[in-house]
């Protein structure tokens, strides 16, 4: 996880809710609040993502980090009931841990392992495809606000001087 200390300090103690109803709620309240943050999200960048392949990566990667957002809030949520009920019931929760740790055998030690090897794969592929999606949008922009190309405006011109020929005269694209 992302914080650096599972237990809570004197300072942090005055920000902890101070009953699991209360954690239930703030919880909720957090869910709700992602819930309109994702839907905002997705709704932007489809708006401006286009219909194209490029505009299809560029949805298929804000639903994905949607989904790492939701994951993520997940386990904050998880971390912070453990903390809560371990805060609450030290002695409960100390004698839970030592029986669960005769409990965990090798294999789970193992298939732990090989999911959190997945887990950081996917991150990982994750994380490239999103780079590549930016780095697409953001070519896109700059196409965007570059203008007409020195061969649009060279084109244009070259047809202005031919459409006033006798007979009208026109450039020809050949594949």
């Amino acid at each position: 996880s992302n914080s650096s200390s599972h237990w809570p300090t004197a300072a942090m103690a005055h920000e902890l809710p101070k009953t699991q109803e209360e954690l239930e709620e703030q919880h909720e309240r957090e869910v709700q609040a992602l819930e309109e943050r994702s839907a905002q999200h997705l709704a932007q960048v489809t708006e401006s993502a286009g219909k194209g392949k490029k505009g299809k990566q560029l949805i298929e990667a804000a639903q994905r980090e949607v989904e790492q957002w939701e994951y993520d809030l997940r386990e904050k949520q998880r971390e912070e009931l453990e903390l809560l009920l371990g805060f609450l019931n030290p002695k409960e929760v100390a004698s839970e841990e030592k029986s669960e740790s005769k409990a965990v055998t090798e294999e789970e030690d193992e298939a732990e392992k090989a999911r959190r090897k997945k887990e950081k794969a996917q991150k990982k592929r994750q994380a490239k495809a999103d780079k590549e999606a930016q780095r697409e949008a953001e070519k896109e922009r700059e196409k965007l606000e570059a203008g007409p190309s020195a061969r649009d405006v060279e084109l244009e011109a070259l047809e202005a001087v031919l459409s006033v020929q006798k007979p009208p005269l026109k450039v020809l694209e050949i594949p």
